[in-house]
């Protein structure tokens, strides 16, 4: 399946969505993927901004430079963010440990890291509305609308996790065999 497809899918319905991921096995590859797909989506959202600061600093005494702008928003998106958000899943898992849930360290981070792709494409409006509009109502809903949207995929994704998805606990038996 293709990715864009996914998403919208995961627009649709967030819990079926999951649960397929989870059936389709434990994947580092497609988490760190999926990771470094949304970070490029979100470094791709936040160049409208970035161009609107170097615009308008043009009139300081030092004005900013929009390639060491860009440079700055590469390093911290592609270089930097992945980590963060890798230790953002491990203090999400102990969270969910302390109140007794326990998904495991595969579906949390898997949640957090489709959910951010999945919600990138309102990054992209985002990221959008600010470079084109500045700081405004406009802008500011559109971030709640995103982290909204994040907030909601990574909860149905635990959901689905803790609902036995991928452990073969939703599977049907075969013909011919009593339940």
């Amino acid at each position: 399946m293709a990715v864009t497809t996914d998403i919208i899918r995961t627009w649709r319905s967030p819990r079926a969505m999951f649960g397929r991921l989870l059936r389709a096995g434990v994947r580092e590859d497609r988490l760190i993927a999926h990771l470094m797909g949304a970070c490029l989506i979100m470094f791709v959202a936040q160049l409208p901004t970035q161009a609107r600061i170097a615009h308008l600093s043009q009139d300081r005494e030092t004005p900013l430079a929009l390639d060491q702008l860009i440079g700055t928003t590469f390093f911290a998106w592609l270089m930097i963010m992945p980590l963060v958000f890798y230790l953002l899943a491990l203090l999400l898992q102990g969270l969910l440990w302390l109140f007794g849930i326990r998904p495991g360290g595969y579906p949390v981070r898997l949640a957090l890291f489709w959910g951010l792709l999945a919600a990138s494409p309102v990054a992209l409006l985002w990221g959008l509305l600010s470079g084109l509009n500045g700081q405004g109502p406009g802008s500011y809903l559109v971030f709640a609308i995103w982290v909204l949207a994040l907030a909601i995929f990574f909860v149905q994704g635990l959901r689905e996790a803790g609902s036995g998805a991928g452990t073969g606990a939703d599977t049907k038996p075969e013909a011919g065999h009593a339940a």
